[in-house]
């Protein structure tokens, strides 16, 4: 006899002496129970080994989930418990989050998974505009097998100045997914300014619309502009400077975040000599060196 557990022991190749856990022995139940000696120290050779073990269960399995199938000894073939991933939570942008761009980076949190040895195998990412509505989605990764703990979503998929909802789930190695993550949201850049001009004098104004919204410039005679994406700086002969548009990093720089639908002189000083709009910054040069307005 060999590779069989017996109480006392007993000679022979692969014999064991060891309490076999049953889940009830004296009850007539030879389930195994989990942290088994029994579980996978049978004998994958031995002759006349049934494919299936009392109950029609398959045998061979990877009942302790070291990587390698082998059968366990008894009646019994211990199969492992097999529980979904959990659900993972939403992690940046972070919940409300406001000018984002068109190309954002969805990040989840780290798999994790009640049952040892399971590991992560792919992701599904969801953006709708509705709120718990997924059947009219915007974007949906499928399964996705590169990008477990985040993604970008791709360009031309999002619009200026809307709020967006997502989600996403994990699946394990075995086929099992999660329940999807908590809803969270979050809203994309507003629209670029746009400035149209009436007949002027020079680099004068007198008419600017900002996403339709009619504003004045006035008769401010700017003798330099510059505009990136979503604000622009005037320069008056005055030396004087001036900003308008959105102002979502405090680019302006005006003390605060709130968009002006119309020029708005910076501080007071007016020795200003050149001016230029960044992204999400401005810059400016005076007699005294190099400065950042906002």
């Amino acid at each position: 006899m060999t590779y069989s557990d017996v109480q006392g022991g007993y000679a022979g190749t692969g014999n064991i002496n060891a309490d076999p856990l049953f889940d009830d022995g004296p009850a007539g139940d030879f389930h195994l129970r989990p942290g088994s000696p029994c579980i996978d120290t049978g004998n994958n050779s031995a002759p006349s080994l049934p494919a299936t073990d009392f109950e029609g269960d398959s045998r061979i399995l990877d009942g302790d989930n070291d990587g390698v199938a082998t059968v366990d000894m008894g009646a019994d073939e211990f199969r492992v418990s097999n529980q979904a991933p959990l659900s993972p939570s939403n992690v940046s942008p972070s919940n409300g989050a406001m000018g984002i761009s068109l190309t954002p980076n969805l990040r989840s949190s780290a798999f994790s998974d009640p049952d040892a040895g399971a590991t992560h195998a792919a992701s599904q990412w969801q953006v709708t505009k509705a709120s718990g509505e997924y059947s009219g989605l915007v974007f949906d990764s499928g399964s996705d097998t590169s990008n477990l703990t985040s993604i970008t979503v791709p360009s031309g998929t999002l619009t200026n100045d809307t709020t967006y909802y997502w989600h996403v789930r994990h699946q394990d190695n075995r086929g099992n997914w999660s329940e999807w993550s908590a809803e969270t949201s979050f809203t994309t850049l507003a629209m670029p300014l746009s400035v149209t001009t009436t007949p002027a004098t020079g680099i004068s104004a007198t008419a600017a619309k900002l996403n339709g919204e009619v504003t004045a410039l006035g008769a401010l005679d700017f003798i330099a502009v510059s505009a990136r994406g979503y604000h622009s700086l005037g320069l008056r002969s005055d030396g004087a400077l001036w900003s308008w548009g959105y102002n979502y990093h405090g680019q302006l720089g005006l003390g605060d975040t709130t968009k002006r639908l119309s020029p708005t002189q910076v501080g007071s000083d007016t020795t200003w000599v050149a001016v230029a709009a960044g992204y999400a910054h401005s810059l400016g040069c005076a007699p005294t060196g190099l400065s950042g307005p906002g």
